[in-house]
């Protein structure tokens, strides 16, 4: 199979509805403050164009992010369209995804989509609980996400579901509900997203007050981790954890609060480790576990996973088991595989950490 790069065309907050959600900053998010023309939008793929690695990538795809190109005026969808329309004629470009919202998914968009080698369309759902959307300022109703995920799907497009995790009046137990209906609907792929508190937005006033919390990092990892492995059992691809670092979100103040990490699904997947290591700790351990630093060896791959990121893998097995000092070596004799933990104390246990998909 031929590898596809995307081009992402930002149109920040183009054709999204006032006020805006509680939690966007569009400008922080794309570097970007004002929104391209359709002929500035041709201008920039062809410099994109011209930067590719062939070598790497045989097909080449556009991405019309950071707005809601649905709820854009009919006519100005098609301006954007007929921009790029010369790309696909001679194939240097292969198809067209945008991102949306639910409430302004239509047969008109859809069909004109069509048109022009639309493939893969990402709804910006969040939730599928109606509390959280409506304190979240979302303005549509879950009944509302559902028809149009099914809708979309219909028309053969290729479904994308945002969910994010911690919203207002959201919970762990809402957010692995809204990732269990979100699987129900069988996208393609999902993106999921920690809530951040961000510079300049309705949030951020909500923090300030009292009126909002964000979840601590035990709650968010947690909950986060039970979604990537509900998702993988079903076979479902989470293309993304957390946020694309961009120059302004890296920048001090623009993140007030909230978990923000460049590399934050491999700490999930840290975690996951962890978590294994720990259960199997509790299942076999004597009631004397604590009184000795816990003892592992582990393959070269482990070992790396656990010391990676500042070694917070290792920090992780230190605070949940309220232990001084975690012993880990790396297993010289090649005995264990890749994905093998062997806990020598407190009690010897062979473990497998791989992950079913």
């Amino acid at each position: 199979m031929s590898r596809r790069a995307i081009i992402p065309v930002f149109l920040p907050r183009a054709g999204c509805p006032e006020p805006s959600c509680v939690f966007c900053n569009q400008s922080l998010l794309t570097d970007l403050d004002e929104v391209r023309s359709p002929n500035e939008v041709s201008e920039f793929i062809s410099r994109s164009l011209q930067t590719l690695n062939r070598k790497i990538y045989q097909e080449t795809e556009i991405a019309f992010y950071g707005g809601s190109f649905s709820a854009l005026p009919l006519t100005l969808q098609e301006s954007y369209l007929k921009a790029i329309a010369p790309f696909l004629d001679d194939g240097r470009i292969v198809a067209v995804r945008i991102s949306t919202r639910p409430d302004f998914v239509t047969d008109d968009t859809l069909q004109l989509l069509k048109k022009y080698k639309g493939e893969t369309i990402e709804l910006g759902v969040q939730s599928f609980y109606d509390d959280v959307l409506q304190q979240s300022g979302r303005g549509y109703n879950a009944a509302t996400a559902i028809r149009s995920v099914k809708l979309v799907a219909e028309y053969g497009f290729k479904v994308g579901i945002h969910l994010m995790l911690g919203l207002p009046g959201d919970t762990p137990e809402k957010s692995l509900g809204s990732a269990k209906t979100a699987i129900s609907l069988r996208p393609e792929f999902v993106r999921l997203h920690p809530t951040l508190v961000l510079r300049d937005t309705i949030l951020e006033e909500m923090f300030r007050t009292g009126d909002y919390q964000p979840w601590d990092e035990e709650t968010m990892f947690s909950t986060l981790t039970k979604m990537i492995v509900l998702f993988e059992e079903a076979g479902i691809n989470v293309i993304r954890v957390g946020l694309q670092p961009s120059r302004r979100l890296t920048t001090e103040g623009a993140v007030v609060a909230g978990l923000f990490h460049p590399a934050l699904r491999e700490l999930c997947d840290v975690y996951l480790l962890v978590e294994k290591i720990l259960h199997q700790i509790d299942q076999h351990a004597s009631e004397q576990k604590h009184q000795h630093p816990p003892r592992l060896l582990v393959s070269n791959h482990i070992y790396k996973k656990l010391m990676s990121h500042n070694k917070q893998g290792i920090r992780w097995l230190k605070n949940r088991l309220n232990a001084r000092a975690v012993e880990c070596q790396i297993d010289k004799d090649d005995s264990l595989s890749n994905e093998e933990v062997l806990i020598i104390e407190p009690q010897s246990i062979k473990l497998n950490t791989r992950r079913s998909s």
